[in-house]
């Protein structure tokens, strides 16, 4: 029917504290697969590196996505591509926003391997310091 992908996160995409939790309504979770949600997602990442505003969107869909596609995510470089955001910046509130993205979508097994095999631990880790000096 056309409906665009970021209609199937919107309701999910103020959310204050993501979670890995499914996307609440069925209707969602169809027009987000059928659309091809989590590739777009992950593509606008890799296309936009260095749009904060991207950035900061997608984290907030992937982390709105996690509970239904996690595998589906991991398997296309959704991990990579969030710590490649981390790694590109500096803002406080992006780099929050990402922590909490990863954390949220590194609840399934192979995520958290992907995230483990491209030492996801010391970027976090300097994310939070970096926090703490502000």
């Amino acid at each position: 029917n056309g409906a665009s992908p970021c209609l199937a996160v919107a309701p999910l995409s103020t959310s204050p504290c993501p979670r890995r939790v499914p996307m609440c309504y069925a209707e969602n979770r169809a027009v987000a697969e059928r659309e091809g949600a989590p590739q777009l997602i992950v593509e606008a990442m890799n296309t936009f590196p260095d749009d904060a505003n991207v950035q900061l969107k997608s984290c907030w869909a992937i982390a709105g996505l996690s509970g239904d596609f996690a595998d589906e995510l991991c398997n296309i470089g959704a991990v990579v591509a969030i710590l490649h955001a981390l790694d590109r910046t500096e803002d406080y509130s992006l780099r929050s926003v990402i922590i909490r993205c990863l954390s949220s979508l590194c609840q399934a097994g192979a995520c958290a391997r992907v995230a483990r095999s491209n030492d996801a631990q010391p970027k976090v880790q300097r994310g939070s310091e970096l926090g703490s000096e502000a």
